[in-house]
């Protein structure tokens, strides 16, 4: 018996292991969810690769490694990733001038005046009391004429504490617009290491200011400002419509980016006519992941905000959620907002040597990167001057954003529940044979 119990065990393993499907061979083109037709433009042999959106949207791994041109005999050709987000980009120190006030100025928007003295104060506001204290910073920005990218801050804040910086731009120093939160934390007893970079995503900054506030923290103070620019073109982000985001309250939006979804943002639109609504959004990997502040935006009437996405690398296997919360001092969202995916562009450079048809293929979690340098393949010229090769793609797909509803077990955790059974009820009926067959204890 205990023999058919174990045999009983083993195949209850089995199942268990096989409940994750075999992974697919990377030297195979079937192996891998999608591939597209790619046709070479007359002349050299060495071209550019625009991957489509929808070759992004079928990747499993956050490096891109799962990218691979075959020929028509599945031989897998030489490419190479072309880094578009490593464009030329230039770093400018902007004057830093202390805000002082009884209070923090406000996510709304509180006025703020320049003395001779070169100090920013917050006007005064009704009841506040008690002295001035430095509650935030401002950074003349007008004179830049690049979009700028990120904001560099040298910043000195307390040991063991939470602090949340919120950057607002504005061009009056009374109406403020809301760009990017971000969170800081150093433990006890370490170095500050480095300037905190602040990502701005290409805003034009010319003839504004920049404000940084940290709500009620104490302690905190800018020693520098720099503000770094590309040179050249901002990058066009490729836009996916999604679907399936579901209110929880008329307070907090929650929607679930599904496994392998790596988008550099989000972008969230009101549709129920609210006006004006401030908000906060949180991600986590996974529902046994705490919840991670992100950032803040406001929503105004038909514009947008861009709720830029940490990196996301263990989204590739369990699937990133976000919530995005209205500001408790409005009524909330009147109806569910309209949400859509940004995805970088992604492009590779390639030597068109096998033989046609060519097609992209994407998709496949144990694939490993193939990369070469683009000098390899393309020698030392500039990889941008290459043709392009034209790539069929077809219409994009909608992304389901819906939360899964938690359920009481999914396929694996049933399989490893049933094993773990499996085990204890051969170890009880072991242990009720080992009692039957023992000897009577003696008087």
């Amino acid at each position: 018996m205990i023999r058919h119990a174990l045999t009983a065990l083993a195949a209850v393993a089995l199942l268990g292991a096989c409940a994750k499907e075999a992974p697919g061979d990377p030297a195979k083109p079937a192996s891998y969810a999608t591939s597209f037709a790619v046709t070479p433009a007359a002349g050299a042999p060495e071209q550019r690769i625009a991957v489509p959106v929808q070759a992004l949207l079928a990747l499993r791994n956050p490096t891109n490694s799962d990218l691979r041109l075959f020929d028509s005999t599945g031989r897998s050709l030489p490419i190479a990733m072309v880094w578009t987000s490593a464009l030329a980009t230039k770093e400018q120190a902007v004057p830093a001038y202390p805000v002082l006030g009884q209070t923090a100025p406000s996510a709304d928007g509180v006025a703020l005046t320049i003395g001779t003295d070169r100090v920013a104060r917050v006007v005064p506001l009704a009841g506040a009391a008690g002295p001035e204290r430095p509650v935030a910073a401002l950074l003349d920005t007008r004179s830049l004429a690049e979009p700028a990218s990120a904001l560099l801050l040298d910043l000195d804040y307390p040991e063991g504490q939470l602090v949340n910086l919120t950057v607002a731009a504005s061009d009056d120093l009374a109406t403020w617009d809301v760009l990017r939160g971000y969170t800081v934390f150093r433990s006890g007893g370490s170095e500050i290491a480095g300037p905190v970079r602040i990502p701005l995503g290409d805003i034009a900054l010319k003839n504004r200011y920049l404000r940084v506030t940290w709500g009620e923290a104490k302690g905190v103070a800018i020693r520098q400002a720099t503000v770094q620019s590309r040179i050249g073109a901002a990058r066009q982000l490729a836009v996916v419509p999604t679907k399936g985001a579901q209110l929880a309250n008329p307070h907090e939006l929650q929607l679930a980016l599904p496994p392998g979804e790596s988008p550099s943002a989000v972008r969230v639109s009101l549709t129920g006519g609210e006006g004006v609504v401030p908000l906060t959004f949180a991600t986590r990997f996974g529902r046994d992941d705490p919840w991670r502040p992100s950032g803040v935006a406001t929503l105004r009437g038909e514009n947008f905000a861009v709720l830029p996405l940490s990196d996301a690398s263990p989204a590739v296997t369990v699937g990133t959620d976000v919530r995005i919360e209205a500001d408790k001092r409005t009524p909330g969202f009147a109806a569910a907002p309209k949400v859509e995916l940004l995805y970088a562009p992604v492009e590779l450079v390639a030597r068109f040597s096998g033989k046609p048809p060519y097609r992209l293929a994407a998709g496949l979690e144990n694939a490993e990167g193939v990369f070469l340098a683009v000098e390899d393949i393309a020698g030392r010229g500039d990889p941008a001057k290459l043709q392009l090769a034209a790539v069929e793609a077809g219409p994009v797909a909608t992304v389901e954003l819906a939360p899964q509803q938690a359920g009481l077990l999914d396929g694996r955790k049933a399989a490893l529940w049933l094993s773990l059974l499996a085990g204890v009820g051969i170890l009880v009926f072991a242990v009720l044979r080992l009692l039957r067959k023992a000897p009577p204890a003696s008087e």
